[in-house]
């Protein structure tokens, strides 16, 4: 079984959800809502744990609690944790140019972790977001080197933080 870890951003969540939701309905699927089921299920039976953000979860239980689909896709998906420099990585990652958003999804990518503090950051973030994509792959060796620096004066575990692939979802899936 893989130890992968994967963050799903929360448009890849969200089409995950309608398809589920769609599914049940017995409606036609577009595209990305399909590939992002068939992902899902890929990805759940080669073992790999998969993560939401806790903007989404929030929004998952607050607004969609008692649907059936928030309950499937709650059972199997992890909410990730921010750890000691979510908040200052992902201050420095806007200074490339990246969403607010964007830039707390690569956050906890870089330093989040579980209930149990088990690990720090996941090993891909999968979104369907091409700008954040196409960012990244252009500013990654600035970014590599700006974490690098940054975790010369980071302690145990937290020097040891890497950054995650960014992966658009349907590209080299």
């Amino acid at each position: 079984m893989s130890n992968s870890r994967v963050l799903l951003d929360k448009n890849v969540a969200r089409e995950i959800l309608e398809g589920l939701e769609k599914n049940a309905q017995g409606t036609a699927l577009d595209a990305s809502q399909q590939l992002a089921l068939e992902t899902l299920k890929t990805e759940l039976l080669a073992g790999k744990k998969l993560f939401i953000v806790p903007a989404s979860d929030n929004i998952l239980s607050l607004r969609f609690a008692t649907r059936e689909e928030v309950r499937f896709l709650k059972r199997h998906v992890e909410i990730i944790i921010p750890t000691r420099y979510y908040k200052r990585w992902s201050r420095r990652l806007r200074a490339f140019g990246f969403t607010r958003e964007d830039a707390n999804v690569l956050g906890f990518g870089t330093f989040g972790t579980d209930d149990e503090e088990s690990f720090l950051g996941v090993d891909e973030v999968w979104t369907f977001d091409k700008p954040m994509v196409n960012l990244f792959e252009i500013a990654g060796e600035q970014i590599q080197k700006k974490l690098t620096a940054m975790k010369r004066d980071l302690e145990p575990p937290y020097d040891a933080a890497k950054l995650p692939e960014v992966k658009l979802l349907g590209k080299d899936k």
